[in-house]
Formats: C-alpha cells, structure tokens, sequence
C-alpha cells in the first residue's frame, strides 16, 4: 500500500506548491526500498578479521538485489563479474576487454577497503563487490525481504511506512490502495498546459510551468483528522491507517 504527502497550506501563487498539491509519492515496493536500505546500511555491519563486512550479512543481501553487478576477485588482478539479471560472466582486469572496460583490481580494493563505511565483502583474496545499480523497475523487492527475513529478525510487515519524521507536521500522509510506480508518476506531474517541459518560448527560454502538480487531493473533504489538528504545525498527525483509493482522491485540476 503506497503513500502520498499532501502540502498543507499554500506557499505562494502558482507555479509553487499549494494547498493539496502531492509533495511526495511512494509505492508500497518504494517504501520497503527506503526501508530496507536504512536496516541494512552498512554502519550497522562490523567487519570481520580481515577488515571486509561478510558475505550474506544484511548490507550484501542489499546489494546482491539492487545492483546489476557482482563481482568476485579471483586472481591478484581479475574480478570475475557475473550479471545478477541475465546470468552472463566476463572477465574484468587490467586490460580493457573489447567494451573498454578495465580495472586495476588491487588498487581499486585498496582504495575502497581504506574509506571506514566501506562496501567490501568476503576475504582477502575473495573480495566481493556490487555495482551497476538497477532501475527501480528492475528491482526485485519482495526477494530482497525474503533475504532480510532469512537473515535476521527484520519483517517486512513492520516496514510498510514510510520513515517520515518532521514532515508529518507540516504535511499530511495518505494510505492508498491502489498507488503504482506509475500512478506515483501521476501524482507529481507538473501542468504545462499545451507545452512539453521541455519546449522553448519564443524567446529561446524553457516554458515554465502552469501549476507546480497538475492533480490535486482535496484533503479536507476526506475527513480524515480534525482540520484544526492537520493545521497545527505543533502537531504530527498521521492518519495512515485509513486507506484511500487513489484514483478516486487524486483529480486533475480544474482551468486556471
């Protein structure tokens, strides 16, 4: 179940941000995306005796299921790269292969074990490492939190909110239903009427837009706190427990 922050308050005229525009929009497999990297961010994990964080601990799970890349020092000089999404191996060393690419992998391994929030896992001699991180789409979500589950006491049913902090005073967090990638899109697609954003006025300038959020949530109407409370920027008011069918809150605005 995705989320939505709607603005409280106006913050000036058009083309800025007003009152129900969506300040934010996040997907249930965004949020436990969020989520995920903040349980297995790396200043969590120590390293073992060789100074590497270990094969299978929680920030290798993270980047085994977001990264396109994986690659394993094999020889002094040779990471062996398997692509996670198609299965392909290749060889990376220090003579470019017919792509250009190359590496110097004792000096690129030296460098990054050297920084103390470093990614480096295995041992010496083994390393592993990640990179190429994959498009949102690409990332496979529901098996990052299989891995979480499998390798610690996390679950991904106490991880469906976003982490929101200060922004539930000032704003107001909505539940919805039925939020996708692609409705998220919708939520926070500015309004150029005619135009595209990136056309040319006829001075040679980029077309501004119209309205900063081209949809709006009138969010009074939904009734789902005291409007003296979503108000009161003294006050966090979250009302994430009662749902909302996006497609129904979320309307095009009407002509300027």
């Amino acid at each position: 179940m995705g989320e939505i922050l709607i603005k409280i308050g106006d913050a000036g005229p058009d083309p800025l941000m007003r009152d129900g525009d969506t300040v934010s929009a996040f997907s249930d497999n965004q949020i436990l995306c969020v989520n995920a990297n903040a349980l297995c961010h790396v200043r969590h994990c120590t390293c073992n005796g060789d100074g590497l964080r270990p094969v299978g601990s929680l920030p290798e799970c993270y980047q085994r299921h977001t990264n396109r890349y994986r690659y394993v020092r094999v020889l002094p000089d040779t990471f062996e790269r398997t692509d996670l999404i198609s299965g392909e191996i290749s060889i990376i060393n220090s003579t470019p292969n017919d792509a250009g690419e190359h590496c110097h992998v004792a000096e690129y391994l030296a460098r990054r074990v050297k920084h103390p929030r470093h990614w480096i896992f295995g041992t010496t001699g083994q390393e592993v490492c990640y990179g190429g991180a994959r498009p949102g789409l690409s990332r496979d979500i529901p098996a990052l939190w299989d891995a979480i589950e499998n390798v610690s006491s996390y679950l991904r049913a106490d991880h469906t909110r976003y982490p929101y902090r200060a922004e539930l005073q000032i704003c107001l967090a909505i539940c919805c239903s039925d939020l996708t990638e692609t409705a998220c899109c919708t939520a926070l697609a500015a309004d150029y009427g005619d135009a595209e954003p990136h056309d040319l006025d006829e001075h040679g300038n980029p077309v501004e837009c119209i309205c900063r959020r081209s949809h709006t949530v009138a969010w009074r109407d939904l009734a789902l706190a005291p409007e003296g409370d979503v108000l009161d920027h003294s006050l966090v008011v979250d009302v994430r427990g009662q749902p909302q069918v996006f497609s129904e809150i979320c309307l095009l605005k009407g002509p300027h």
